[in-house]
């Protein structure tokens, strides 16, 4: 990869960030991920109603244990398939947006080609109702997306972007696993409470109980083992880039490979759910903005030394 990359000035990238084209991106990259959760919500639905509804029919009706299972199967063989496909192709399209918004605000070139990246007619189309753009953008909080330092270098602005962008990934992706860690122990617990508490047999647990649930127990699993994996990607890529940034060795080959990179984890992604990213984004904002001023102020501490 050639070093031909010259960032712009970081009073120019703050700018940039909040031109309407930019905007647009941003909101649209919003809407697609929104729509590919829908999908996420789908399958997920379906998975909890069964792990509610299975003991209490497997309690009444111990025989229906291998109609539960089989239902259940059915469901994630669903879930893994066409709703994942749609989820996958949808979440794809929105990090292809979100990768051309950094594209514009870091006025960086294509790196590679990008799969599955929506027109602009359809980012249009997307951004356009309801309501105009400016209230979706308040709505949505959209504004100063990056905390810029404009008396940074361009090359180290678009560093502490980038590692902040991992960063914040990786905090959602975190919180998301402990949630379904959380959520796993606590129906397991509550299932094996109300078995003692109905003073049922060993046979008839593991047969009318575990074994129904036991798919969805295992889905939910994978699901997790997916979010921890995501999470520790980015916990190195974060680290090397916060290193890079420290030392002030960031050149600007470092953005291009670190830019294709952050691409590529984008797209393969496990979904947050909306829940989730609500509740934790004041806090995660709030903590990437002190990020940033401190690798700022540590920056140009080691550029004077």
């Amino acid at each position: 990869m050639k070093n031909t990359y010259i960032p712009p000035s970081s009073k120019e990238m703050l700018k940039r960030q909040n031109e309407s084209d930019s905007l647009r991106f941003l909101l649209a990259q919003r809407k697609l991920y929104s729509i590919a959760k829908h999908w996420l919500s789908l399958r997920l639905l379906g998975m909890g109603v069964i792990a509610f509804i299975a003991p209490l029919v497997a309690f009444i009706w111990p025989q229906s244990a291998v109609i539960i299972g089989a239902v259940s199967g059915a469901w994630i063989f669903l879930g893994r398939t066409l709703f994942s496909s749609l989820e996958k192709d949808i979440s794809s399209k929105a990090a292809g947006v979100q990768e051309m918004f950094d594209l514009r605000v870091f006025k960086m070139p294509p790196i590679s080609d990008r799969v599955s990246v929506p027109t602009l007619e359809e980012i249009a189309v997307l951004t356009e109702a309801p309501g105009t753009i400016a209230n979706q953008i308040r709505d949505e909080k959209l504004l100063e997306w990056y905390a810029i330092n404009p008396d940074d270098s361009g090359i180290t602005t678009v560093a502490i972007c980038q590692r902040i962008n991992t960063s914040y990934s990786k905090s959602l992706l975190n919180t998301t696993s402990r949630v379904w860690l959380g959520l796993i122990i606590f129906w397991s617990l509550v299932l094996i409470g109300f078995s003692i508490y109905l003073q049922l047999s060993l046979n008839v647990f593991i047969l009318a109980v575990m074994l129904p649930l036991l798919p969805a127990f295992l889905d939910k699993w994978e699901f997790r083992k997916g979010f921890k994996k995501a999470e520790a990607q980015r916990d190195t890529m974060t680290k090397e880039i916060e290193l890079k940034i420290n030392n002030n060795r960031v050149n600007s080959s470092d953005l291009l490979v670190w830019q294709s990179r952050i691409y590529e984890l984008r797209r393969d992604m496990p979904l947050v759910p909306d829940k989730v990213y609500s509740f934790m984004r004041n806090i995660n904002e709030k903590a990437m903005k002190v990020a940033a001023n401190q690798l700022s102020d540590n920056s140009r501490e080691k550029y004077y030394e």
